[in-house]
């Protein structure tokens, strides 16, 4: 089953996008029915959506969403109150918490709930997480766009060697995502993240690692299928059951989703 494990919905009317900037192909909805048929054409079974707004009705009108729309396979929480957790869990799929640093206290409680965690975090959060990991070894934690590397050849040591010791962790993936993203004038370049994807899955293995489009924000700087051909071209030519895992077998298990499939058609 092939999962893009990080989009999410930008709904104008209900939500604020600070996030959105001021280009003007930015400036309109994002709406499921548009990624449904993104999804549709390259092949894909679903997503899991992540909240852009990061606000507690932005998270229960995505799982109001995922309740009618199958596809999506599961929904990312935001840190709250244990009484809101609850109500989350009964309306619909939520499948894990997405954390900043702030708000790793949260990761018992979400271990406790038998929920993943996504731990939006950048190189110099790496030692932090290696300590969470340590303190919590029953948790499941994914590292989001790999920790958002500046991709500069003189900042890859620290970033390598903080995933080395994290790959150590059985119980902690990455979240190769947002590659695009920041691109900037004159579009990507495979040749930019090649090394990083790399290095990852020599540390991690297919079966840890998991694409994530990023979409509708990678929009900024190209489109659904720019980020996957930057990410497919950074692997390189896998194996058939790497490739599986990659794009969707380890996101499937570590957010323990349906694997139920269901036409998008």
């Amino acid at each position: 089953m092939r999962i893009d494990a990080a989009a999410g919905f930008v709904s104008r009317g209900r939500f604020a996008y600070p996030w959105l900037g001021p280009a003007e192909h930015m400036q309109r909805d994002f709406t499921s029915e548009q990624l449904q048929r993104i999804l549709i054409r390259n092949r894909f079974d679903g997503c899991l959506a992540v909240p852009l707004a990061r606000a507690s009705q932005d998270l229960e009108w995505l799982l109001d969403l995922a309740v009618t729309e199958s596809w999506i396979k599961g929904v990312l929480g935001i840190s709250a109150s244990p009484g809101l957790w609850d109500s989350w869990q009964k309306r619909g799929p939520i499948c894990g918490i997405l954390l900043r640093p702030t708000e790793f206290a949260s990761v018992a409680e979400a271990a406790r709930r038998g929920l993943a965690c996504d731990l939006d975090v950048r190189t110099g959060d790496l030692h932090q997480v290696l300590r969470l990991a340590e303190s919590h070894p029953e948790a499941r934690l994914a590292v989001t766009h790999m920790a958002r590397p500046s991709f500069q050849a003189e900042d890859f040591r620290p970033w390598a060697e903080a995933m080395e010791m994290l790959g150590c962790r059985s119980r902690v993936c990455v979240k190769i995502s947002r590659l695009i993203n920041e691109a900037g004038p004159g579009g990507w370049k495979a040749d930019w993240y090649r090394p990083w994807v790399r290095h990852l899955l020599n540390v991690f293995g297919a079966q840890r690692l998991m694409y994530g489009s990023d979409w509708p924000q990678c929009m900024q700087t190209g489109t659904w299928k720019e980020s996957l051909a930057a990410f497919t071209q950074a692997i390189g030519a896998q194996p058939m059951a790497a490739r599986e895992s990659l794009l969707g077998g380890t996101a499937t298990e570590f957010y323990g989703l349906s694997t139920t499939l269901t036409s998008l058609k």
